[in-house]
C-alpha cells in the first residue's frame, strides 16, 4: 500500500491526520511487530496522555500515528507506522509528514525525539531528516527491563530548509479537534 506518490493528487488527498480516539487505541493494541521491534507492540502497558496521539489514515485505513508533547518552546515528536508497512521505505516520507504537521499545528522553536538505541533503521531516517544525537538515557520497562534511548534534536537548518509546498510526498489533512503525541508514552518503571 503506497502512502502517496507525488504525482498522485488523489492519493495525497486520501491521507488524513486526526486526534486519536478509542477505535485507534483498540486497533493499535493488536499491532504486532517482528523481533526486535516487538518492543513497540502497543498492548504491553496502558497509554498515558492519549490526547497527545494523532491517528494517520490513508483512504480510511489506519496506517500509523504521531505523538506530540509540548515542553516549553520544544515539541517532542514520536510516531509509529503500521507493522506491515515498516521496512518498506515509507519511514522517511511518513516521518517528514508528521514533522510538517507538528510544525504547522504547534509552531515550536525546537523539535526533539527519543528512539530506542537498537532501532538503527529509525535512527538512519531521523538523521536523513536533519536530526542529530544530543544524549542518551535509560528507561526501565516491566517487560523489557532497562532500554537505552537516543535523544535527537532537529538541526535548525533542517527545520527551515525548503521542502516544497507540501513538505514532502505525503500531504496531510487535519481532522477536527485538538491534541497531539512521542512514539511511546507508556507507564513504565523509569
Amino acid at each position: 500500500m503506497p502512502l502517496a506518490d507525488e504525482s498522485c493528487v488523489e492519493c495525497r488527498a486520501q491521507v488524513k491526520i486526526e486526534p486519536a480516539d478509542a477505535t485507534f487505541f483498540r486497533e493499535t493494541a493488536c499491532w504486532r511487530y517482528p523481533p526486535p521491534y516487538d518492543f513497540y507492540d502497543r498492548d504491553q502497558e496502558p497509554v498515558k496522555n492519549p490526547e497527545r496521539f494523532f491517528a494517520v489514515r490513508h483512504a480510511g485505513a489506519l496506517i500509523g500515528f504521531y505523538y506530540f508533547e509540548r515542553k516549553g518552546d520544544t515539541l517532542e515528536y514520536g510516531l509509529g507506522l503500521r507493522p506491515e508497512l515498516t521496512g518498506r521505505g515509507f519511514g522517511e516520507e511518513f516521518s517528514r509528514a508528521g514533522l510538517e504537521f507538528g510544525r504547522a499545528r504547534f509552531r515550536p522553536k525546537k523539535i526533539m525525539l527519543n528512539v530506542a538505541a537498537f532501532n538503527d533503521r529509525a535512527i538512519k531516517v531521523y538523521k536523513r531528516l536533519g536530526f542529530h544525537e544530543v544524549g542518551r538515557h535509560i528507561r526501565n520497562f516491566k517487560r523489557w527491563g532497562p532500554v537505552e534511548f537516543v535523544e535527537m534534536e532537529e538541526r535548525r537548518e533542517a527545520a527551515t530548509g525548503d521542502r516544497g509546498a507540501a513538505g514532502g510526498a505525503l500531504a496531510w489533512r487535519s481532522g477536527a479537534g485538538s491534541a497531539g503525541t512521542p512514539y511511546r508514552d507508556y507507564d513504565d518503571d523509569g
